[in-house]
């Protein structure tokens, strides 16, 4: 069974309107103006630079691999490319399941429970990976 990522419904112009992060699977934006925020508004110094991003089903147990099917466990790939070509890639997990129980908090707040780092060396030695479990606080 594929997971069914991205919009659910919701209007594709407004992004406004997304309710959960898998609806950006697939999306991505690029251009000669500026980029765009969640409600429309460009961004400014943002002019040649495109973004996309991709939503994935990962193994809990190794975020490397991939599911089909779901697993509570969603890794979110966005990778921004500068105007001089230069590419960075941020990796996030979102969990049904987190570390604690978010509904305790403010529904706008985000909690971050793991930390997923890729660098890539200008020299083309190989990316170095690394990560890091936080202890699930909401963020300031």
């Amino acid at each position: 069974m594929t997971p069914a990522f991205g919009l659910e419904g919701e209007a594709t112009a407004n992004r406004s309107t997304w309710d959960d992060v898998d609806d950006y699977h697939g999306f991505s934006e690029s251009g000669g103006g500026n980029l765009t925020g969640k409600t429309g508004t460009e961004i400014e110094g943002t002019a040649g630079w495109a973004w996309s991003v991709a939503v994935k089903w990962v193994s809990p147990v190794d975020t490397t691999l991939t599911s089909l099917t779901e697993t509570g466990l969603k890794r979110i790939t966005v990778m921004a490319t500068s105007p001089s070509g230069e590419t960075t890639v941020v990796r996030g997990l979102r969990s049904a399941n987190g570390l604690v129980d978010q509904a305790s908090y403010a529904s706008d707040t985000d909690v971050v429970t793991f930390v997923d780092l890729e660098v890539r060396f200008e020299d083309g030695s190989s990316p170095r990976r690394m990560g890091i479990a936080t202890l699930g606080r909401p963020r300031n």
